[in-house]
């Protein structure tokens, strides 16, 4: 039990990256870095071309601003070949890396519920959710692989967003701190609401797991001689509709929208 307590209060970003590191450490050192490089390249491409700007407004000095400014326009390309070129490379490795996890995953879910030597784990209630959840029935599942791809695509946004903080910092300190932390602000307070809305889901997952089972009986073939030879359209559907919407209620959104509200009031005021 405090095994599972300790895996429900760890952070699903840490739960992905220790998934990642365990199924592929260089593959995932490989991504982070191109992570990392995405996420330098825009603020080093800024500085080039304010360098770039400046070289051109001396004029023509002479032999060595002319060579400067060349130089200085084939780093300015090359960056930006180079930041163009990451962006593909991280999707690419991202997506690759995501469904090796989610191999692995699935294996490890497998070899899980096969090792027990009587079906009585099957027949859990309570495992039964868990592994329902782990499925994602019914809460638009997401596949690794896209959960990978989002997030090494939201660390170059992060990345790009704290570095153009610290170059606001060192020209206006108090303009630059404003914008980080208004930035931070509202994303954590989307980050916070998300979590929300899809922990009350989580918290429903006998209701969603029973709503899936009944709408696998509506859609497939099995069944449907027997739905129609007895009436039980009109019923599957009422009980479809008593397990489905009381499961996804709590993905309504919360009062804790107040978060993201103050959160924008507080980037507009940071950038007036």
């Amino acid at each position: 039990m405090r095994s599972t307590e300790r895996g429900a209060r760890t952070s699903p970003v840490l739960a992905l990256l220790r998934a990642a590191i365990g199924t592929d450490a260089r593959r995932t050192v490989t991504l982070a870095a191109a992570v990392a490089a995405s996420g330098a390249l825009p603020i080093l491409i800024a500085i080039a071309n304010g360098h770039l700007v400046g070289l051109i407004r001396q004029g023509d000095q002479g032999v060595g601003i002319g060579q400067a400014v060349s130089v200085t326009a084939v780093a300015l390309a090359a960056m930006f070949f180079c930041l163009q070129l990451t962006a593909l490379v991280i999707n690419i490795m991202a997506e690759d890396l995501g469904r090796r996890i989610g191999d692995s995953l699935r294996q490890r879910m497998m070899a899980a519920m096969l090792r027990p030597a009587t079906v009585a784990p099957l027949e859990d209630r309570e495992l039964l959710d868990r592994v329902a959840v782990a499925r994602g029935i019914g809460t638009n599942q997401v596949e690794v692989h896209v959960a990978v791809t989002a997030l090494a695509n939201l660390s170059v946004t992060r990345l790009q967003a704290l570095a153009c903080g610290v170059v606001l910092l060192w020209f206006d300190p108090l303009l630059g701190a404003l914008v980080t932390l208004a930035y931070f602000a509202l994303t954590l307070a989307l980050a916070a609401e998300y979590r929300d809305q899809q922990g009350a889901v989580y918290t429903e997952s006998e209701r969603l797991r029973r709503s899936g089972y009944i709408r696998d009986l509506a859609l497939t073939g099995e069944a449907a001689k027997e739905i129609r030879v007895f009436g039980l359209a009109d019923w599957l559907e009422r009980q479809f509709a008593s397990a489905w919407r009381p499961g996804v209620a709590g993905a309504r959104l919360s009062p804790a929208v107040l978060r993201i509200l103050a959160a924008c009031a507080a980037v507009v005021a940071a950038h007036t």
